[in-house]
């Protein structure tokens, strides 16, 4: 009997191991499916008589590198944010909704979410009650969108979940003080990291200019959306969040902090750089996990779940305002692998970036 009790152990022991083995192979071949993907709007083509731009969207492949064009078209609304699914073979994006065509380009009811099937190459209208910032748009697995944008009657920008079998919409945090600033999907946790900045705040702020002759720029509470629920988890210092990655582990964002004399009209800089928070912890601490990163650092796009790599955009040194490459970077060994190289790739162009899993 002691024989087979031991045996029953052993066994119980070699299930936990394998389960174990099999959920970190599970993370790692999770992230060997992972895309970039892309909305690049070129500069230099624009029809005066519609307001539309070209615009096209692409795939690069963050295990080999390999580029690919999903679709081509001419859309208004160039700034607004994309994302793809790839079991649908669908882009969602947003465009402006024009009531009389596109001759009649002023004659709309506001920027509203599309999809267009890339095989089929079918469009169809998702929203009537969206418009003007269409900044961001989040693909969750779950067959639902994360939505950041102006609605009807309020100022701010709001985040909300639009669930794409119903078609319906739902506003995350109705509090009409809560404006969503910089924000990141990560596709491998099913987590929306965002900032939320005071609305009234910042026009405190903005008002200072005509009492106090002053500006700065108000802080910026770090949230995460997951399993369904709004969650609190800092506040940073005084500054505008640019860039923000997140696992769960960490979350790295980039702040720049400054003081604006409107008397003098001269600023003074108070930061301007990374910023590392530490999840168990709930440290922040200056640079990436302690590191220093080169200056050619311009886009953070995501963090691996070891904390390792941070894939990202790098400018080559005769390129000041772009990145011209993707590259992965080692934060152990403090070095890097390109990617693939945006400006062979694409057109110049106005961008949006997300992270996306096949």
């Amino acid at each position: 009997m002691r024989i087979f009790k031991h045996l029953k152990i052993i066994c119980i022991v070699i299930l936990l191991l394998f389960t174990s083995a099999c959920n970190t192979n599970t993370v790692k071949n999770d992230e060997n499916n992972l895309y970039i993907f892309i909305k690049n709007a070129e500069r230099g083509y624009y029809e005066e008589k519609t307001g539309q731009t070209k615009v096209n969207f692409s795939t690069i492949n963050l295990k080999n590198g390999k580029v690919e064009k999903l679709a081509e078209f001419d859309a208004f609304f160039y700034i607004a944010g994309a994302t793809v699914d790839f079991k649908k073979n669908t882009i969602y994006f947003a465009d402006r909704h024009y009531l009389a065509g596109p001759e009649d380009y002023r004659n709309n009811d506001g920027d509203q979410i599309y999809s267009y099937n890339y095989k089929t190459k079918e469009k169809k209208k998702l929203t009537n009650n969206v418009y003007y910032r269409n900044n961001y748009l989040f693909y969750d697995n779950n067959d639902e969108l994360y939505v950041l944008s102006g609605t009807y009657g309020e100022h701010r920008i709001a985040l909300s979940k639009f669930d794409l079998l119903t078609n319906k919409s739902t506003l995350l945090e109705e509090d009409i003080d809560k404006g969503f600033q910089k924000s990141n999907y990560n596709p491998i946790t099913e987590e929306l990291i965002t900032t939320i900045v005071s609305e009234s705040a910042l026009y405190n702020a903005i008002e200072a200019q005509e009492t106090v002759k002053m500006f700065n720029y108000p802080t910026n509470d770090l949230y995460s959306y997951k399993d369904g629920e709004l969650s609190y988890i800092t506040t940073t210092r005084t500054g505008a969040v640019n860039q923000i990655v997140a696992n769960d582990d960490y979350i790295i964002y980039y702040l720049y902090d400054s003081t604006l004399d409107c008397e003098k009209s001269i600023t003074k800089v108070n930061y301007d750089g990374f910023l590392t928070y530490n999840r168990k912890t709930k440290e922040t601490t200056p640079g990436i996990l302690g590191i220093d990163p080169p200056k050619n650092i311009l886009d953070i796009f995501y963090l691996t779940k070891d904390s390792r790599y941070l894939i990202c955009g790098y400018r080559d040194k005769n390129y000041a305002y772009a990145s011209d490459l993707l590259i992965k970077y080692d934060l152990v060994e403090n070095t890097y692998e390109v990617i693939a190289n945006i400006t062979e790739n694409f057109k110049p162009g106005f961008k949006r970036v997300s992270v996306v899993k096949k």
